[in-house]
């Protein structure tokens, strides 16, 4: 907590793609998730609030056709770890209390559940682990595909076995997601490939 003034080099952040509106958003969010647990208060909470719900704004600003989210504003193409990405965005800042249209929940949803078979069965698991994240995240955790994804295990990079995780996590497995964190041995090269 003593780095939130960090926080505030976010308000240069020059770019302006989907990935990296919601990782210029996610933190304040986070941040005040934080104060709330940690009993302090920043100096300005409305300045917090703000930055959040203009991310909201923002994001939901690169809908595309069928519900998910564009890689730029106006984009037409839908980019799909993007889609994950932004959908865990939105679903923690509604579980925080923020105002997202139910809409654009629903739609994304039915974005990422349209694709997860194909990603899973064309062996792309950083998609189909993202995806699953977000869904759980949204209060629509897909157990089945999980467990089948949760078979290449053997096969994932660290960053789709962190994702692997979080979508654990977010469909309600803690001890599977903290079994999984364990044998992901952070810091050892080797641990997961």
């Amino acid at each position: 907590l003593g780095h939130l003034g960090a926080l505030e080099f976010l308000e240069v952040y020059p770019y302006g793609c989907l990935e990296q509106t919601v990782s210029k958003a996610f933190p304040w969010l986070a941040a005040e998730e934080l104060l709330v647990l940690a009993k302090r208060e920043y100096r300005d909470p409305a300045f917090i609030r703000s930055r959040v719900e203009r991310g909201i704004a923002q994001v939901v600003s690169m809908r595309v056709s069928g519900g998910g989210f564009g890689f730029w504003p106006r984009d037409p193409d839908v980019y799909s770890w993007g889609t994950g990405y932004a959908l865990l965005f939105l679903a923690r800042a509604k579980e925080a209390g923020y105002a997202v249209p139910e809409a654009v929940l629903d739609q994304a949803c039915r974005q990422l559940e349209l694709n997860l078979g194909a990603w899973l069965r064309d062996g792309e698991k950083e998609l189909a682990a993202t995806a699953l994240a977000a869904l759980g995240a949204a209060g629509r955790p897909d157990q089945a595909s999980l467990t089948r994804l949760l078979q290449f295990e053997a096969k994932m990079d660290r960053d789709t076995a962190a994702w692997t995780a979080l979508a654990l996590l977010s469909a309600g497995r803690r001890q599977e997601a903290a079994a999984w964190l364990g044998r992901m041995e952070i810091g050892s090269p080797s641990a997961i490939h």
